[in-house]
């Protein structure tokens, strides 16, 4: 199956293989419709984007509203949150996050000069490891596979492709 984040309705979505949704999961409450109006400790998600699994029942979820990155324990269909990580500065936004190897890649768009930066946290624990890009990129996507990191550009109609381990741009 897939998870997906569902956005406006703060949790997320488990889909069979046959796309079927088979269960909403960390809705805040029943008859909750809006996320984005969601109180600070209700307990839901708020706006989740976007989810990285690590294993071992945990995930890194984007919450976009709150511009922060939380790891969650998934047990019995509830959560913990074990860990945040929030944007590194004003007008910093995390769009998108990734998981490769033992590395949490967290995307950032710098408004102030266009540049995507990444972020590269360890999956377990959070902490911070090192950043690269500062590349006027303007991706608002990335997916990690193998050793690679790929940045979709939707205004210039390009996939950039970096090395995980180095932050090297391949051409």
């Amino acid at each position: 199956g897939v998870v997906i984040a569902d956005y406006e309705c703060g949790d997320l979505k488990v889909f069979s293989p046959q796309g079927e949704q088979v269960q909403a999961l960390f809705r805040p409450f029943a008859g909750w419709k809006d996320a984005t109006r969601l109180p600070e400790h209700s307990g839901g998600l708020w706006t989740p984007s976007a989810i990285a699994f690590v294993g071992n029942g945990t995930a890194w979820v984007l919450e976009s509203d709150r511009n922060q990155v939380v790891l969650l324990r998934l047990a019995k269909w509830k959560f913990r949150r074990i860990k945040v990580f929030r944007r590194p500065r004003p007008g910093v936004e995390i769009v998108d996050l990734a998981v490769a190897d033992d590395e949490l890649l967290v995307l950032c768009l710098d408004h102030g000069s266009g540049e995507n930066i990444i972020k590269v946290l360890d999956k377990a624990s959070g902490e911070f490891r090192r950043e690269f890009g500062n590349e006027s990129v303007g991706a608002e996507c990335m997916a990690a596979y193998g050793a690679h990191v790929y940045l979709a550009d939707p205004y210039n109609h390009v996939v950039k492709m970096f090395t995980h381990a180095d932050g090297v741009l391949r051409k």
